[in-house]
């Protein structure tokens, strides 16, 4: 099956290839050697057959589960802790972090279904995603979900060292479900998941996730 490249990619896709073909054009005139033509010209295919990657859109089996919070991105969870989060909830919660890696998938997705009672884009700093202030300091967007029997998480997409652009879909008031897209991150970000208390843990700080199927909690009034 051919690689599905995600709608963010074209943008840059389309712009970089232009790029590249002008300036291979270019050394393949300009370079005499003829090994070095090769060489040069392979890193510069190479370079941009990453980045298509790195746009990639997997096509993933999903089946919804109303008892879980599921993971909205790719990569490896870095921190699992307790924090008061002042932005719109103003109480303690539980922090889940998720490192997204330059390879992995950076589509983001719901992780629970609800309404959306609160988004804001907040601009900021570029510091590297494992920072402990990257969640405050850096570019992000936050969002924060209410299921119907009145339960909040809230997410937060953030920005790291090299993204320079946070891409969040939904909208205030908007119904959405779970495993439906939320945004999208370029080049390296992380993504915070924060869940009532009570909501039970399902998984431990080094374990990669799968963005659509891997379970970080359940729901407390979901627990037998």
């Amino acid at each position: 099956m051919a690689m599905k490249i995600h709608r963010e990619g074209y943008r840059t896709l389309l712009p970089l290839g232009v790029f590249v073909l002008s300036i291979s054009a270019l050394f393949w005139i300009c370079i005499a050697w003829l090994w070095f033509k090769l060489v040069l010209l392979s890193g510069i295919a190479l370079g941009f057959l990453f980045v298509t990657y790195f746009f990639r859109d997997p096509q993933r089996k999903f089946h919804q589960d109303t008892k879980a919070i599921i993971a909205p991105a790719d990569g490896e969870v870095i921190e699992i802790e307790k924090e008061w989060v002042s932005e719109f909830m103003n109480r303690e919660m539980i922090r889940v972090s998720i490192l997204m890696w330059g390879y992995d998938v950076h589509i983001n997705w719901i992780p629970a279904s609800g309404r959306i009672i609160y988004q804001q884009y907040h601009p900021g700093r570029n510091l590297i995603a494992k920072h402990p202030k990257a969640s405050e300091l850096n570019e992000r967007s936050t969002i924060v979900i209410e299921r119907t029997n009145g339960d909040q998480l809230l997410v937060r997409q953030i920005a790291g060292v090299l993204a320079r652009r946070v891409v969040t879909r939904t909208k205030p008031g908007q119904l959405v479900n779970q495993g439906d897209e939320l945004g999208f991150i370029k080049l390296g970000s992380r993504m915070d998941v924060f869940v009532p208390l009570n909501a039970i843990i399902h998984i431990n700080v080094g374990v990669r996730t799968i963005g659509r199927q891997t379970v970080l909690a359940s729901w407390a009034d979901n627990v037998s």
